[in-house]
């Protein structure tokens, strides 16, 4: 946005122009408490944008979550899958690592067979 003449602001609209919605998955922070649209801290100076999108409906946040998910990040499962490391199995569910078992996706090397 710091090329866009009306910076930051002149991005959301045109992230939101269109009726798009932000779904917000819960994370856990590094003091481990659960970061959620309600309370994430944002800067100061953007305080009041970040609340009048989740206000208007712009930012939704996700109440069914599993919190044993949390500590699941897409990238480590990735770097897990494409190095051949097994224990990216038990960061998708089964079927998930079925299919990509089966086809081959995301990098996984098919076993000979």
């Amino acid at each position: 946005y710091a090329k866009l003449e009306g910076g930051i602001l002149e991005s959301f609209g045109r992230m939101f122009k269109n009726d798009l919605r932000l779904y917000v998955y819960p994370s856990r922070g590094a003091d481990g408490n659960v970061l959620t649209v309600e309370n994430l801290q944002v800067q100061e100076h953007l305080q009041g944008l970040y609340e009048y999108l989740v206000d208007n409906g712009f930012i939704r946040k996700i109440d069914d979550y599993n919190e044993d998910y949390l500590s699941i990040f897409s990238r480590a499962a990735l770097e897990k899958i494409r190095a051949g490391d097994p224990e990216w199995e038990a960061m998708v569910p089964e079927r998930v690592a079925a299919i990509i078992k089966e086809r081959g996706l995301l990098g996984l090397k098919l076993l000979a067979t």
